[in-house]
């Protein structure tokens, strides 16, 4: 059976958990928040609490200590006049601030810890059956960490759900491309389920060829690609289909 959003494993959402208040060096941002800031480490504090609750499956406990985490972010940041960013490394701090360069905005990096809450209370929202709340939370979300593939990848599937099928083929084919910057352990996963999601807006919008060839894709990266076999299974089906119409 096809479904309007993937299955998104709580063990691929926790892989994103910054554990430290840690900053991507790069003598491009002068203006980093030091990794020793107590409201930092405090907000990490935060954060891994809100994944304990909800490894014990304490949503609404989870969901209290993020909506507490993004109340001091907004206490923190919103009256600086700046534009904030996360990157997880050096490269990707320079990417997102020359970016922020060519747009003319003042722009500082801050702790992962600052921008995660917001991609953790969208999903969180989805998981409470309260999406059409998740939205601006995870378009947050990817304004403060542009090339982060997993946020990018989670707005998409909220689209998706939507049947908003331009919107997020755009979003996947963002998120394919940051998964360049993307961890080398999770680098691969990224960059799939950006490929499965660009091939089920294709296919749901009658693109079967471009669609089967985001597939194939996948299948070159992981032969073994459950959820591309059964994406391709579908289209042949559907083209079986036609045939038989025709004749």
């Amino acid at each position: 059976m096809r479904t309007y959003r993937s299955a998104f494993l709580l063990l691929t959402l926790l892989s994103a958990v910054p554990l430290a208040a840690q900053q991507p060096a790069t003598e491009a941002s002068p203006e980093q928040h030091a990794p020793s800031d107590p409201d930092s480490i405090n907000e990490v504090n935060l954060v891994n609490s809100a994944v304990a609750a909800l490894q014990a499956h304490q949503k609404p406990q989870a969901l209290a200590l993020i909506e507490e985490a993004i109340h001091k972010y907004d206490i923190k940041f919103s009256l600086d006049g700046k534009a904030h960013y996360c990157a997880r490394s050096s490269n990707e701090a320079l990417i997102t601030l020359v970016g922020a360069a060519k747009s003319g905005q003042a722009a500082t990096l801050i702790p992962e810890a600052w921008c995660f809450p917001f991609f953790l209370k969208g999903f969180l929202l989805i998981d409470l059956n309260r999406a059409d709340e998740a939205g601006p939370f995870l378009e947050r979300a990817v304004k403060l960490a542009p090339t982060n593939a997993q946020y990018l990848s989670e707005l998409a599937e909220w689209h998706k759900s939507r049947r908003e099928w331009p919107m997020a083929y755009d979003l996947f084919a963002r998120a394919a491309d940051a998964a360049l910057y993307s961890p080398p352990a999770t680098k691969n996963a990224h960059l799939a389920r950006a490929w499965r999601g660009m091939g089920f807006a294709l296919s749901e919008q009658g693109k079967l060829d471009e669609a089967e060839a985001q597939y194939r894709k996948c299948l070159e990266l992981d032969p073994n690609d459950a959820k591309a076999k059964s994406e391709l299974a579908w289209i042949g089906q559907q083209r079986k289909k036609a045939a038989a119409a025709t004749n």
